[in-house]
């Protein structure tokens, strides 16, 4: 069996040939194949080797989310992951041991930046961690020369290398970037840069990456009417409007394998959801597709994400039950909680894949 980049390794079986042991194993959770790595040398060489990575992580369910909640004790904030599987099963508390090697004042402050391929990132104020809630491995990555408010994170299978970008709105109105990548392991300023019109606010906290682009909301004069965005590949940012009749927008999230948002009218109750169709170009001057109207309204003021890319996560007016809303049916669902849920309040949801993936 022959491993990019690795002398070829050897699976002895008597009774599995080496492609049906692969075949097997790649369907396996992240948890069993981290117990059989101790069957013997060769299946430890096996699932540690890219090859079998690439072909697990081709295989993991792609459906699944990472929920994000916080609540506010008397000693300040506390955090935590769940896993979100399915709609009968609780969400499953992760493990966020990460936390307690690093002092407490990023309590106030902490943030998921990405999701990709099984890795996530965190923004823990003057910390970032790169993370595999799959393995429980996890990494601090060196900090950054200034504090820049915009975080986008991704793996790029092709090279099998994760990227970080950071993006600071300087005095002079000019984006500039910084990328971080785990085989440089430092940060280096990009050559590229983009000019910035007077007013420009940079709403980084509802950045999202999706297919190498990271994209950020910007609001100009008080109206979120653009979007910045920035290859993560080419390193070249360009400027994305929204449509015209929008004037308020929610978060950004991933609906159907592309960029999405929630947005409405001022002075309209109803919200709308609104998909990307196709990549910006010169000759595209309309991006975006109208793909729903929630109503009533006040259902729309409580979704904080996407699940499988086709349904919404939706928050009750207390914070701690978790409904999922599917635009199809128009149908609202309960979902089932573990009792370590009470008092959180419920801020973020991503996509999500189990891998193999390394975070070093």
């Amino acid at each position: 069996m022959e491993i990019e980049g690795r002398s070829e390794v050897k699976v002895r079986s008597t009774s599995l040939t080496d492609d049906v042991l692969v075949e097997i194993l790649s369907r396996l959770s992240v948890k069993s194949l981290l117990r059989f790595m101790c069957v013997s040398k060769e299946w430890h060489a096996l699932i540690k080797s890219s090859y079998f990575t690439t072909i697990h992580l081709e295989r993991s369910d792609r459906k699944l989310s990472l929920v994000f909640k916080s609540k506010l004790t008397k000693d300040g904030y506390e955090f935590a992951m769940s896993l979100l599987r399915n709609e009968s099963t609780p969400n499953l508390s992760l493990d966020l041991s990460f936390l307690d090697c690093t002092i407490w004042s990023f309590r106030i402050s902490i943030r998921v930046v990405g999701s990709s391929n099984g890795l996530v990132c965190l923004s823990l104020f003057q910390y970032i961690v790169v993370w595999n809630p799959a393995t429980k491995q996890f990494r601090f990555l060196p900090n950054k020369t200034a504090y820049h408010r915009l975080l986008g994170f991704e793996f790029i299978q092709d090279i099998s290398d994760y990227k970080l970008v950071s993006i600071l709105l300087h005095d002079d109105n000019i984006f500039r970037a910084k990328v971080f990548t785990r085989r440089s392991n430092c940060w280096r300023e990009v050559k590229s840069h983009c000019c910035s019109p007077l007013g420009v606010v940079c709403v980084g906290f509802s950045s999202i990456t999706l297919t190498g682009v990271l994209y950020s909301p910007l609001q100009i004069e008080h109206r979120v009417s653009h979007l910045n965005d920035k290859t993560s590949r080419d390193e070249v940012f360009h400027v994305i409007p929204l449509p015209e009749s929008i004037s308020r927008t929610s978060a950004l999230f991933s609906w159907k394998n592309s960029l999405a948002f929630l947005g409405g009218h001022e002075q309209e109750p109803d919200c709308e959801l609104w998909m990307m169709t196709e990549e910006p170009s010169a000759t595209t001057r309309m991006p975006w597709v109208k793909q729903l109207i929630l109503k009533p309204s006040s259902l729309s003021r409580y979704i904080f994400g996407s699940w499988k890319d086709e349904c919404l996560l939706w928050r009750d007016t207390n914070d701690e039950d978790l409904h999922f809303y599917d635009p199809t049916s128009q149908k609202l669902t309960k979902l089932p909680q573990h009792d370590q849920t009470h008092g959180y309040r419920y801020d973020q949801a991503i996509n999500y894949v189990e891998s193999l993936v390394s975070v070093d």
